[in-house]
């Protein structure tokens, strides 16, 4: 398959794992028919938020210093439904990020989603996800701009691994979705044992040529270890 033809089918192949945990989140939320509403103490978890770059609280600008996370927030909720307290609960390790995450809430951005559920008076945790990258954007990704979301991420998570690095994870589950349908299990469990040594190539390369675009370098070092979509 040529290259142009494998970013493409790649791109298309699957939603960011954070947008599919957080329709998850929204499915899981709501009730079958029938099923009693749990009491107020027991709904506390509200579906994920996510911003995307060049949003009014998630400025290009921010995105473009490598900042991206999670924030979750605490918060209470009156009768009507109105967040009267906010407060972080889990910071994203950004004083940036987490003054956009309450200046979301508080100046009334955030709305209760209407997806059919009674939501109670009482305290809730709303997870504010800054989410730099996504199928519609990571096709035109520099090198450039992966480094610096690398180093950013690597400022801030010190030895964590980086297949929990924005780019790099939401790359990996499109290549593992695009496995399962062409190869199976087999050859998704091929790439899985490698993503570690691709992640690593992949750094490397994009050190070394800043300009070329972050997918076909990817796409390069899964070609070198024998991963073929």
């Amino acid at each position: 398959m040529r290259l142009t033809v494998l970013l493409s089918v790649l791109l298309l192949a699957a939603m960011p794992v954070k947008y599919l945990q957080a329709q998850n989140d929204l499915k899981s939320a709501i009730p079958s028919a029938g099923t009693k509403l749990p009491a107020a103490a027991s709904i506390n978890k509200l579906p994920h938020q996510l911003i995307h770059p060049g949003d009014l609280f998630y400025p290009e600008a921010q995105a473009k210093k490598g900042l991206q996370g999670e924030v979750t927030l605490e918060i209470r909720l009156s009768k009507s439904g109105k967040a009267t307290t906010v407060k972080v609960l889990t910071s994203s390790k950004s004083v940036e990020l987490d003054k956009n995450a309450l200046a979301f809430v508080n100046t009334g951005y955030w709305k209760l989603p209407e997806n059919g559920l009674k939501y109670f008076e009482g305290v809730y945790l709303l997870n504010v996800i800054f989410i730099r990258d996504s199928v519609l954007t990571i096709n035109a990704k520099t090198c450039a701009d992966f480094n610096t979301d690398l180093k950013y991420f690597r400022s801030i998570h010190g030895g964590e691994t980086t297949k929990n690095f924005g780019a790099l994870e939401l790359i990996a589950n499109i290549s593992t979705v695009q496995l399962m349908k062409n190869q199976g299990a087999n050859g998704a469990l091929k790439f899985v044992k490698s993503v570690d040594a691709i992640n690593n190539d992949t750094i490397n390369a994009c050190a070394k040529k800043p300009v070329d675009l972050f997918v076909k370098t990817y796409a390069k070092a899964t070609k070198k270890h024998g991963i073929k979509f």
